[in-house]
């Protein structure tokens, strides 16, 4: 007695292929797909390059408004594709079209299978043919037109289609996943590649910890405020190297070139240090990374602001009205969505100029006497949306009697103000960038050797005291850290330590009696894995606090291991607004956000100041000082 399978097997083999006339074909009501089929135009593109790769199966209509026709019933969207193309007048109407016959049953049954049994094909697979179409001399373009996807996505196929072959083999057979293989597109040489694969432990192939390793001496342009002060498209016009990051929502990349990058970024500071010491002021000086303790030692030259002009007022309520028109904009977008996150980027542009302006027109209305300007300066640095900041009026310590009322001058110290960080703050802050950096230097041995033979050698080799961000006696801060910061077990960097943790645990022998025998087994790359993560496990800020005078250990390990703290901590109410005061609050939006942001949180009470200060920053990757790395100048 035959089986079900061995019937149906049957039943499809004794049905023939015939060829049907186009106006004799059309779509059954049974058919087993009933979804809108989509990409239709593209399906016709790629019917027209290559014919009909596989035919329809139809049921003769016996009665009704289509009797002697043909009910397709696997096979609409090709229908619907051929009968665009003869819609365009490039098919004949009657163009004969292979189709195998069934009774309405089968056709169903056979639709269903169809569909059912349909084995997608593997990622390796669809690569491999999108590489061969372009060597075979197709232009990018017209695959992407033919197969009804985007350029960029074919550029991401050829990308992974050109990694390693033996890491191509690995990904096809399973053994590395997707997203390692595009870790590793940052870099075109096949041999570093491999040697970043295979000369990693499996706990250590996660593709950020690829990435990084691809990237060690390479600048981010997402995170660096350099990179996005110069441009890329500036960068890369004066001929410098980048990685490129196909598979970023942005348009990104790793700078290989620091040396062009300081070059280029000087070079555009000056043009508007030019501007700025036009305007009268005896001195123009250009910092980047300028923070709250260097413009405290300067004392501010007194300045009158007069009242905003009827133009003025007018050019301000039109830029409100544009500002509002904006974010209603950005509001109703999509930002996971490519297409409506690029428009989102463009107006957010749009909203940087508006908010620029904002801030000239408040500058317009500031007045120096023209005297005291020659004997004071300008501070020229950037934000941390790398927009330009001009700090005017700012007199240096030795100019003080040229231009101050003699009490003022007199007096070494400005009125003293509550700092802006309370200590508890502060520790509370250094207590999130130490677990950071804990997290960061954990999986980076090459960082971590330098860091414990420098603290050695600074004892054995110069004596004296060791300004230094490790303690080599291994002593761990878990207890202390938390104490500075409840919140912190809560954080990205304290779960990626605990992580760490859990897979050394694993790892590691049973009892500490065991572990000196076992290390001695291992190879000399486990062992500096493991020196690295125990390092770091040393690291407390707290315990090195920023001397002013110089850039401290703590920022040096921070500057190696490329420490972003935007990665790591989020401005939240409970975690920072709630520490701090309203005016600060205030301060900070009109800088950040803009000066109208700010002028209507000032009229707000601290608590709900506090929570519209976290919705402007917490998805930015604003920092407050004491969270970021200073730099030797």
């Amino acid at each position: 007695m035959k089986n079900n399978k061995s019937i149906k097997k049957e039943n499809m083999l004794n049905h023939e292929i015939q060829y049907i006339p186009f106006n004799k074909l059309f779509l059954s009501s049974e058919n087993v797909r009933k979804k809108q089929p989509t990409a239709i135009e593209e399906l016709a593109m790629n019917i027209q390059e290559e014919g009909l790769l596989q035919n329809l199966i139809v049921s003769l209509v016996t009665k009704g408004e289509h009797k002697g026709k043909y009910a397709v019933v696997a096979g609409g969207r090709r229908w619907l594709a051929m009968g665009l193309l003869v819609q365009q007048e490039k098919w004949e109407k009657d163009i004969q079209v292979p189709c195998k016959v069934m009774v309405l049953e089968q056709a169903i049954s056979a639709s269903l299978s169809e569909n059912e049994q349909r084995e997608m094909m593997h990622p390796a697979d669809r690569f491999d043919a999108y590489k061969k179409l372009i060597d075979a001399g197709k232009t990018i373009e017209y695959v992407a037109a033919v197969h009804g996807v985007k350029p960029r996505t074919i550029e991401q196929y050829l990308k992974l289609a050109d990694i390693s072959p033996k890491i191509f083999e690995l990904f096809r057979q399973d053994q590395i996943n997707l997203p390692q293989m595009q870790a590793l597109t940052l870099e075109n040489n096949h041999d570093i590649q491999e040697q970043v694969w295979f000369g990693a432990h499996e706990w250590h192939r996660q593709p950020s910890q690829l990435a990084q390793r691809l990237t060690q001496k390479d600048i981010d342009s997402r995170s660096n405020r350099l990179a996005r002060f110069v441009g890329l498209s500036a960068y890369e016009a004066a001929g410098g190297p980048i990685r490129r990051d196909l598979f970023s929502t942005s348009d990104s990349g790793y700078l290989c070139d620091a040396d062009l990058l300081h070059r280029l970024a000087k070079e555009k500071f000056e043009i508007t240090a030019e501007k700025v010491h036009a305007e009268g002021w005896g001195w123009v000086e250009i910092n980047p990374d300028l923070y709250y303790v260097e413009l405290s030692k300067f004392s501010e030259l007194p300045v009158t602001n007069r009242e905003l002009s009827a133009e003025e007022m007018q050019q301000r309520d039109a830029l409100q009205e544009q500002e509002d028109e904006l974010r209603e904009k950005m509001a109703m977008l999509d930002i996971d969505d490519e297409e409506e996150y690029e428009e989102y980027k463009k107006l957010d542009r749009q909203l940087d100029a508006i908010e620029q302006k904002y801030i000239e027109i408040e500058e317009a209305t500031k007045k120096y006497d023209a005297e005291a300007m020659k004997h004071a300066g300008t501070m020229i640095s950037l934000d941390n949306e790398a927009n330009v900041v001009i700090h005017r009026g700012l007199v240096k310590p030795a100019d003080k009697t040229k231009v101050l009322p003699v009490e003022q001058a007199d007096n070494d110290e400005k009125p003293k103000e509550k700092p802006i960080h309370s200590e508890k703050l502060k520790r509370r802050l250094s207590a999130h960038r130490s677990a950071a950096m804990q997290a960061t230097l954990a999986v980076q041995p090459d960082i971590a050797l330098p860091v414990l033979i420098d603290h050695l050698a600074s004892q054995i080799f110069y004596g004296g005291y060791t300004n230094s961000a490790i303690h080599v006696q291994a002593t761990t801060f878990e207890y202390a850290l938390q104490q500075d910061a409840e919140d912190l077990k809560v954080s990205p960097a304290w779960k990626a330590i605990e992580k760490e943790r859990a897979t050394w645990k694993t790892i590691l022998p049973a009892s500490k009696e065991e572990l000196f025998d076992w290390l001695l087994t291992q190879t000399q790359k486990v062992q500096i894995e493991l020196l690295a993560f125990c390092v770091a496990m040393t690291i407390n800020g707290s315990a090195a606090p920023r001397p002013e005078f110089c850039v401290s250990a703590m920022d040096k390990l921070a500057n190696a291991v490329k420490l972003d703290m935007s990665e790591w901590w989020k401005p939240t109410g409970a975690g920072y607004f709630d520490h701090v005061s309203k005016k600060h609050i205030a301060q900070l939006i009109a800088q950040e956000v803009s000066p109208k942001a700010g002028f209507d949180i000032a009229d707000m009470k601290k608590a709900v100041a506090a929570e519209m200060a976290e919705r402007y920053l917490v998805d930015t990757k604003w920092v407050p000082d004491n969270l970021r790395c200073q730099r030797a100048v």
